[in-house]
């Protein structure tokens, strides 16, 4: 591939990243809830106290795999949704299931 056509292409999906994470701006939430049980298996607290940009897809994983069944709610998925498709582009290897994540939008109420 030409390198300047991929230059451009990386630099489109750069702009098209910063653009989904502008749509869905909004504070962290204050606390993540969740069931009892299940809240200290999931790792919220690493969550909310990393920035968004630079939690890993692993911390995404554990929270998006009990998203809306044991854990969490449209605020906080709404919050973390631009790191979720951020890390499905550049970590795949550490991103959730694309029919998982999916899923979690009609959850979410956002069909």
């Amino acid at each position: 591939m030409n390198k300047g056509v991929l230059a451009q292409a990386t630099i489109r999906a750069s702009e098209a990243l910063d653009a989904v994470y502008r749509t869905f701006e909004m504070p962290a939430p204050s606390t993540i809830e969740g069931c009892p049980c299940c809240i200290d298996t999931r790792g919220t607290d690493v969550l909310l106290a990393t920035p968004l940009r630079e939690i890993s897809g692993m911390a995404l994983w554990r929270y998006v795999s009990g998203a809306f069944l044991t854990v969490g709610d449209e605020q906080d998925f709404r919050y973390l949704l631009p790191r979720i498709l951020d890390v499905s582009v550049s970590d795949p290897a550490n991103a959730n299931n694309p029919e998982i994540v999916l899923g979690k939008l009609s959850l979410a109420g956002w069909d």
